[in-house]
């Protein structure tokens, strides 16, 4: 039963929605029977990603079971449509659910019901190799045309008929615009948001990395248990319609409007899994699982962290003291937060860097390489005066424009600042460097509703390269002494086992902090921070709890509790960076 299912699912997905309605039991029937249906990882790979390639190929025919994987950037308001009809000769109820529109019989009696509208866009510098080994290979079937795609007698649409919809593609203009809900209309209109007169409506700006959207209804309560910048993993029908319709009642509409189908591809929510790690063999951070992960790495831990350590090394031209803090700043993340105060998160300021090196692309080539997620963000002038880093209502088309800043937790975002150049900050360019500021010390990003603002808690890494110390205060700046070109990382990337190093990477970097830190090294640890304070009395409680948390960093970087070991070993790095520091001129500081 379930292999039938299973093949229906993939193959036929209408004719498995029609059983799973014929029951009477709604959408939640839909739901389980789908979810038995792709139990099986390897049936679930068989599932088409819907992405622009597979859409502009023309590899998906409408109402094919496709996935998402997306960020939910923006939640609409709920839409309503005409989820049953029924006929004076049949006189039963019959369903319409996942469809844009529905070919209602003349004459039909209707129920409108309401489902929820999401904004999704693919995760923002999100790694290929995040997807599963099976998922990666089905993905280059797909697009290689190995994989036939449903066709339309596949595809069978006892709801939705053919000819009707051809009768509607080739209708007169003056009837097509014709989208009141009356007891004549043979096609009921479904979208609450429809227009195709804003071609470029849809703007996202993260510049030079391949993001779309998708919009994704929901249908009962399951938009509950989502929030803004979930991560989510959405199953069900990709919808194609010549028309789409504005629903009007007593003269009153709903003005949300929508780019068209070719831009913003629909997908119908059958069901959806929200993610909590990137990767399926990833444990999520804080579980018990990580620390068994963890524990079965001890013995190779070391061997890993060397690596690691040597690839940052010569990305970094060789320089050890800046690789060593790199490192650390791979596994921080936020552990707990206290009030307005965030712990474990940790900012990286690499000082010194050259306009024209081509470090910045080497550096974010490796952390594509070893982390899930990672963007680079220009800080210039122009993108600082006209670019968009935090998201903002638009009332005028009821829609939140994204922001540079709006993307999910566990992002790595390296910024440039050497292209920075003489000049004024407008008001929104101020307004986008506090925002990053406020971002870099609480984890927190505010979103603008005009007439209020609302913060949400984050979760991402900072590295920020910069001529001399950076106009954001990073919890760690560290001149740069490249004595080599990054370039020769190519070689050395070669050679090495990357997945093992990247799930060494995620695995230390999840252990939690009561895992990291022993109590019983407290006191030993106040000693020392008494001894430091009566060497150098300029160092206060900023200091000693940057320490303290490189510390507990260092520690996990070896898959271990920490002990005084680390707290040394980080100090000694700690004062022959500040020794750098000191080394440098007054004009080198403020370039």
């Amino acid at each position: 039963m379930v292999g039938r299912e299973a093949d229906s699912a993939v193959h036929a997905p209408l004719a498995l929605v029609e059983d799973a309605l014929a029951t009477g039991k709604g959408v939640a029937e839909v739901e389980a029977r789908f979810r038995t249906a792709l139990e099986d990882p390897a049936v679930r790979a068989q599932v088409p990603r819907l992405d622009p390639a597979s859409v502009a190929q023309g590899c998906i025919a409408p109402n094919t079971l496709v996935r998402f994987r997306g960020l939910v950037q923006d939640m609409w308001n709920p839409e309503y449509y005409v989820g049953a009809y029924k006929t004076p000769i049949a006189d039963t109820w019959k369903h319409s659910h996942y469809l844009d529109c529905a070919s209602v019989p003349e004459q039909a009696e209707t129920q409108l019901m309401e489902r929820k509208p999401l904004l999704c866009i693919s995760v923002p510098g999100e790694a290929s190799w995040c997807a599963s080994p099976e998922d990666e290979q089905r993905s280059q079937d797909f697009l290689s045309g190995n994989f036939e795609p449903q066709s339309s007698s596949q595809s069978k649409r006892p709801r939705d008929d053919q000819e009707e919809d051809a009768e509607m593609e080739d209708a007169p203009p003056g009837q097509q615009a014709d989208h009141s809900i009356d007891h004549t209309s043979k096609r009921r209109p479904c979208a609450a948001n429809a227009s195709d007169e804003r071609p470029n409506a849809l703007s996202l700006p993260w510049k030079g990395l391949d993001v779309h959207a998708c919009l994704v209804k929901l249908y009962g309560d399951a938009s509950e248990s989502l929030r803004l910048n979930d991560v989510v993993d959405f199953y069900g029908l990709y919808t194609v319609s010549p028309e789409l319709t504005v629903f009007a009642e007593g003269g009153a509409s709903f003005d949300e409007t929508a780019p068209p189908g070719s831009q913003l591809p629909r997908l119908h929510c059958i069901f959806f899994d929200k993610l909590d790690s990137p990767c399926p063999d990833f444990p999520v951070p804080d579980s018990q699982d990580i620390v068994q992960r963890a524990d079965a790495l001890k013995s190779t831990a070391g061997e890993a962290r060397n690596a690691v350590f040597e690839l940052l090394r010569v990305t970094l031209g060789g320089d050890a003291l800046a690789a060593e803090f790199l490192l650390l700043q791979l596994l921080s993340r936020v552990h707990k937060r206290t009030g307005e105060m965030t712990l474990g998160s940790h900012s990286l300021n690499l000082a010194g860097c050259e306009t024209s090196s081509p470090l910045l692309e080497t550096l974010l080539h490796i952390l594509h390489a070893l982390c899930p997620r990672a963007i680079a963000a220009p800080m210039t002038l122009e993108s600082f005066n006209e670019g968009d880093w935090t998201p903002k209502k638009n009332y005028d088309t009821g829609r939140l424009e994204p922001g540079i800043l709006q993307v999910a937790g566990a992002t790595h975002i390296l910024l440039d600042e050497t292209r920075m150049q003489a000049g004024n900050l407008g008001e929104s360019g101020l307004k986008g460097l506090e925002a990053l500021k406020l971002v870099m010390e609480t984890q927190q990003l505010e979103y603008d509703f005009q007439y209020y603002k609302m913060s949400m808690p984050t979760d991402l890494a900072f590295t920020i390269l910069s001529h001399g110390k950076s106009l954001l205060a990073a919890d760690t700046v560290v001149p740069l002494r490249m004595q080599s070109g990054p370039e020769e990382v190519f070689t050395l990337l070669k050679g090495l086992p990357l997945a093992k190093l990247r799930l060494y990477l995620w695995i230390m970097r999840g252990l939690s902090s009561e895992a990291i830190f022993q109590d019983d090294i407290s006191a030993s640890i106040e000693e020392r921070i008494i001894a430091m304070r009566q060497k150098d009395k300029s160092l206060g409680p900023k200091d000693f709890h940057r320490l303290l948390n490189l510390s507990k960093l260092m520690a996990a970087s070896h898959g271990r509790p920490m002990d005084l070991s680390d707290w040394d070993r980080v100090e000694l790095l700690d004062a022959e960076r500040r020794s750098r520091l000191n080394g440098w001129s007054p004009r080198q500081l403020s370039e």
